[in-house]
């Protein structure tokens, strides 16, 4: 296996408003970013699989980790409706700072060129749109199609474990524009890296379905911890004291949630994690044969 230098030492990843209580979805849907969460027990502690492995099952597995939205699409989209954030307002540079990275093995010869000398522009939606359509984002999955002007349309949008648990190596030196260097933003893909530069809280913050309440409360997340945190309760829990979602009375819970401690925890790395991602890959197959039920 080919390994690559990375920084091992960093811990720390349109205003229309919605109904209160819209973050209620939060706790019942099981997203990719479910896959940040820590927690106990015992069953959890890094254990060795089976060797040998079956390369039919790993390049499956491979396929699932990093392009499976598992149809969180109608979340992100439907619910979340950052689509619309994304086209309208996120450039590379946007989605750099809050953490999301480049896989420069999946980018054309002629766009890493493109970007080094600055034909390509990084301050512009359109090329997040472009990079999405290449597959070349980690973690995050895009339906982009293009009008007759010639300009690109994000329809869905959904993400994958790979946003919280892959990250890029640091030995690739993109020069945009022959000046800003991408190092640990445009990388070779490392998966089962925690992204420990991700802050999943200022993504969600961007939502034009949040109350302001809500979305100071995510964006405090990066604030006051930094960024690889995330609280991954949300995705499971549905009392106040643990999820800052649930309804009816969004505001109160806020509170409970902030009373009860309620704290972000550092993203763990998905490698040598073989009990846990037994239970993760269980979970998906029944989240996949519900859906299927529908």
């Amino acid at each position: 296996m080919q390994t690559y230098d990375t920084d091992k030492s960093r811990s720390g990843d349109v205003h229309c408003r919605h109904p209160r209580g819209v973050l209620s979805v939060l706790a019942a849907a099981t997203l990719a970013l479910t896959a940040c969460g820590g927690g106990g027990g015992g069953d959890e502690v890094s254990q060795e699989p089976p060797l040998p492995l079956d390369p039919t099952l790993v390049a499956a597995g491979q396929q699932t980790f990093r392009h499976d939205s598992f149809g969180d699409e109608r979340f992100w989209t439907d619910v979340l409706m950052m689509n619309q954030v994304i086209e309208s307002a996120v450039d590379p540079l946007t989605a750099a700072s809050v953490g999301l990275k480049i896989d420069a093995d999946a980018l054309p010869a002629e766009v890493l060129e493109g970007i080094q000398s600055g034909a390509i522009p990084l301050d512009d939606p359109q090329t997040t749109l472009a990079l999405l359509k290449l597959d070349a984002v980690l973690g995050a999955k895009g339906e982009v199609s293009q009008g007759p002007d010639g300009r690109l349309a994000l329809k869905r949008f959904g993400v994958t474990c790979a946003l919280c648990h892959s990250t890029v190596s640091r030995d690739l030196h993109v020069l945009a524009g022959g000046k800003t260097d991408l190092v640990g933003i445009v990388g070779h893909r490392l998966d089962g890296w925690p992204n420990r530069d991700l802050q999943p809280g200022t993504i969600l913050s961007l939502s034009p379905a949040l109350t302001e309440k809500q979305a100071a409360e995510y964006a405090s997340w990066a604030t006051l911890y930094g960024p690889g945190f995330y609280d991954p309760r949300i995705n499971v829990n549905t009392d106040p004291g643990s999820n800052p979602a649930v309804g009816p009375d969004v505001d109160a819970n806020l509170a409970a949630y902030k009373a009860a401690g309620g704290i972000p925890v550092l993203i763990p790395p998905a490698f040598g994690r073989w009990a846990w991602t037994n239970r993760l890959s269980r979970a998906m197959a029944t989240r996949r044969t519900n859906r299927r039920g529908r």
